[in-house]
């Protein structure tokens, strides 16, 4: 790379790389990603179910606009938990998921799927961590 840039390379086998390659002066910095912790996996959760805070139009009973958090809206068809309740469904999510098994791009897919539904994705992750 000439100065000033950054070039950025991936692999899955750095030991299949040629040394030459990746000697000090080529390579700088190496970061190894693993597989998600159960912190990791509890945050994710998180995450994915805490809703915006941004105020959102309500009328109270003069007519006059007021704003209320976005989180406590439910749109059809989305689940709404409270801060604790979100808190404790995704400690027992995690409790749920191996530790250093599944890549967080797994994780995330699988509630990708069931974006709308934390107690759904509680409910079926079992199956999916035998299924995978």
């Amino acid at each position: 790379s000439h100065e000033g840039r950054v070039l950025v390379m991936t692999t899955n086998h750095d030991e299949k790389l040629d040394p030459v390659l990746i000697r000090p002066g080529h390579v700088d910095h190496k970061v190894k990603f693993e597989n998600a912790t159960q912190k990791q996996i509890e945050e994710l959760f998180e995450r994915m179910y805490t809703s915006s805070t941004k105020a959102v139009p309500n009328l109270n009973s003069n007519g006059t606009a007021t704003g209320i958090p976005a989180s406590s809206v439910a749109k059809p068809g989305e689940e709404k938990l409270g801060a604790e309740e979100l808190s404790r469904i995704a400690g027992e999510f995690a409790k749920k998921v191996p530790g250093g098994v599944f890549s967080p791009a797994e994780i995330q897919g699988f509630l990708l799927k069931r974006k709308k539904e934390p107690r759904k994705a509680l409910d079926e992750v079992e199956g999916w961590v035998e299924g995978e």
